[in-house]
């Protein structure tokens, strides 16, 4: 498999996962079947069940015009530490996970650049239910073919909703931005909840894994990038040029964190991953250090 096939891999799951057909139910891997699902289906009652349509969900208020942004500003109204994030986490963006509706997520992309005509085409319609996705590309900044020239990609953004209200949101990069350095992120958050980490190896290419679970703020951030090996030995570095993708999300307590996204397989705790405890890869982290890789027996 060559370094490529990964990055390819990464970014194909990455797209999958954010623009995934169905909310994802609490420990249930999206897109992995269910035991209801793989069991026989019992023969139907006679007569059959009348059926009763899904209630239709109308945004009761005109979400205002897109912002007109720039890629800083933009940035800007995504950092989840400050900027346009005018609420503490869970709450991103003035969308708080649990409460807000269909109003307050068009209303979100609004302040992003994006209106409905920018949504992915049949999101609309089927979030209408009062289940479903939002998913959007943020690339209507005003300089972003400048920016996309000297190698910007935009993120992609997914809201997930279930029952009328917002339980999860995530953002996907193809690259490391300034808002999500692990450093300053270790830095305010401090040590997370849950810190676990992954090496994929083959002949070829390595790719790493790093994920840091805040449940106090219902946060979650996922880095994927290529050990370095400078100091001799595989390390990781978690800066840009090393980092290949990264997500990050807000969640509701009672659906959790996202899960099956691309090698989340892989993840095991930081002692048993990284042969170092939750608070010493945390303290390196926060002070830009790389991470030694433990040699594999």
């Amino acid at each position: 498999m060559s370094s490529w096939d990964i990055v390819w891999m990464i970014g194909v799951s990455m797209l999958m996962l954010l623009a995934g057909c169905a909310a994802p139910s609490p420990g249930t891997p999206a897109g992995e079947p269910t035991a209801a699902t793989i069991a026989e289906a019992p023969l139907p009652p006679t007569p059959l069940p009348t059926f009763t349509p899904l209630p239709i969900v109308e945004p009761t208020a005109t979400p205002s015009p897109p912002a007109k942004l720039t890629v800083e500003e933009l940035s800007q109204q995504l950092d989840p530490l400050g900027g346009g994030n005018s609420c503490p986490l869970p709450c991103y963006g003035g969308l708080m996970v649990g409460q807000a509706n269909l109003n307050d997520a068009l209303e979100f992309y609004s302040k992003l650049g994006i209106g409905t005509s920018d949504l992915m085409p049949g999101d609309y319609d089927d979030v209408r239910s009062g289940t479903g996705h939002l998913h959007a590309w943020l690339n209507k900044a005003s300089d972003q073919a400048e920016a996309q020239a000297a190698g910007y990609a935009p993120p992609l953004v997914d809201i997930v909703l279930q029952d009328g209200l917002v339980h999860q949101l995530y953002i996907g990069w193809s690259q490391l931005p300034d808002i999500l350095d692990a450093a300053r992120i270790v830095g305010a958050l401090g040590e997370p909840d849950v810190l676990e980490g992954a090496v994929i190896q083959d002949e070829e290419v390595s790719t790493y894994m790093l994920r840091l679970i805040y449940t106090t703020h219902q946060a979650d951030l996922v880095y994927y990038g290529s050990p370095v090996t400078g100091a001799g030995f595989p390390q990781i570095c978690v800066n840009p040029d090393t980092v290949q993708q990264v997500l990050f999300g807000v969640w509701e307590l009672e659906t959790g964190p996202i899960e099956g996204f691309a090698l989340s397989d892989h993840l095991r705790p930081a002692e048993e991953s990284l042969g170092a405890s939750k608070s010493d890869v945390t303290a390196r982290l926060g002070t830009g250090q790389c991470l030694d890789i433990p040699a594999t027996p």
